[in-house]
This record gives structure tokens, C-alpha cells and sequence, in this order.
């Protein structure tokens, strides 16, 4: 698989959709993710704008956020995530039945992402599980009312738990996708599930139709707590 050329004609397919003003009848528009800006003046995202920023390890990465969440999934979300989500015994994967609430983009480079040869390590796939988990639950809260007279920090977003499964390696270089469900929440308190997707030829087809068709290389689930004042 040509990883650069592909991962360069996805991203530049998304970003044509906002750039052109032509997303009123897109299904996912693009996700801004501060996590790829280094901010010096606290040292926070050094980790993926910084050490997973380079041409050796995540040269490029996207999130593309479903346009209608707060109609179509988040007013409606169970308390309680559905037992089949978390079966350690289960030996395929649980897929939600709507379409993903993000979908992540990863060009995965080489050598800064392998363990094994030409194969991603175990820990970069369970740091970008919950990286791209981080983004849908932020989509979330963003749905969330908020009192219009009070004035605080935003909400900080702490992972409590996260479960990875590893089914197929991840080969280095090659384009990763990730498809995220927040699949129950409540309170403060949320669930997500996610599957990591990759395919070694291209192939034609639409803008996103591709990711159906491809294998499961890995999943997750998660519990995501949501605090104020950077109180655990």
C-alpha cells in the first residue's frame, strides 16, 4: 500500500469539504483537535504534538465528527453501556448498528510507532484508542447545556478505564482508522467503544465507504469521568 499518497488523498478530501463550504450535505465534517498544538506556556500535548508530531512516528492525522449527534445519538444514550460491549469472551467484535459518532484518520509511520518489525507497538495503538476516544466524548460535552450566568474552565475529560483487545498486528507505515461510539452515559460519566480498521491495497470508492469493508486489526471500550476544577 502507497501510505503517504493515500492518507494525503483522504485527509485532503476532508478538509476540501469544509474548505469549499460544501458540507451541508455531508454526513461527518472535520474535528479541530488542539491535542496536535504544543502549548508551551503549560507543556500540555507535548506527547502528540510533539513526540507522535514527526515524519517517523504520526505525520498526519484527522477527525471527522458526525454532523447530527445531538439529534440523532447523544439525547438518546442508555445509562449503562450493553453487556455485549464488554464480553471478554466474545470472539468478534461488537459493533454499534449506527454509523460511527468519529471517525479518526492515523498515517502511522516507521520507525518511531514499531515494536516488532514493521508493526506498530501495543501501547501506541492503546494510546491512539484513547486519543480518538477522547475526541467523541469531548463531542458529547459539547452538546451538554451549560448555565449561561456561570463562567469557569472547561471540563476536564480523565480516562478511568480502558479495556484494548488485540486481534491483528498493525503494520508500520500504513493508514489506520479508528470508529468511535459513545455507547451510554450517566451524569459525568462515559462510556465509548472503538475499533481500529486497516488494509494493506486501495481500492476505489467513495469518501468513507472504504472503512466498511475493511478488518478489525483491534477494539476497545472505555470509561471516560468528567470533573471541574481538576478535581478527580
Amino acid at each position: 500500500m502507497s501510505t503517504k499518497p493515500a492518507a494525503l488523498s483522504i485527509l485532503q478530501q476532508s478538509l476540501n469539504l469544509q474548505e469549499n463550504g460544501d458540507t451541508e450535505n455531508s454526513e461527518y465534517v472535520v474535528l479541530n483537535m488542539p491535542a496536535r498544538v504544543f502549548k508551551d506556556y503549560t507543556d500540555e500535548d507535548g506527547y502528540f504534538a510533539g513526540t507522535l508530531g514527526t515524519k517517523e512516528t504520526i505525520p498526519f492525522l484527522v477527525t471527522l465528527c458526525r454532523r447530527n449527534l445531538e439529534q440523532e445519538v447523544s439525547a438518546s444514550l442508555p445509562t449503562q453501556p450493553p453487556p455485549a460491549a464488554n464480553d471478554p469472551k466474545s470472539k468478534t467484535p461488537f459493533n454499534p448498528s449506527r454509523p460511527p459518532d468519529t471517525i479518526t484518520l492515523v498515517s502511522m509511520s516507521t520507525p518511531g510507532l514499531s515494536g516488532h518489525p514493521r508493526t506498530a507497538h501495543g501501547g501506541v495503538i492503546a494510546t491512539l484508542f484513547d486519543e480518538a476516544m477522547s475526541h467523541t466524548i469531548e463531542a458529547h460535552l459539547s452538546l451538554s447545556p451549560k448555565p449561561s450566568t456561570v463562567t469557569r474552565e472547561r471540563d476536564a475529560i480523565y480516562t478511568a478505564q480502558l479495556n484494548v483487545r488485540y486481534r491483528k498486528p498493525v503494520y508500520t507505515p500504513g493508514l489506520l482508522v479508528i470508529r468511535t461510539w459513545c455507547i451510554a452515559r450517566d451524569a459525568r460519566k462515559f462510556w465509548a467503544l472503538s475499533n481500529a480498521v486497516q488494509e494493506e491495497q486501495e481500492d476505489d470508492g467513495g469518501q468513507l465507504e472504504w472503512v466498511k469493508r475493511r478488518t478489525i486489526s483491534a477494539e476497545a471500550s472505555s470509561l471516560w469521568v468528567v470533573t471541574r476544577n481538576e478535581k478527580l
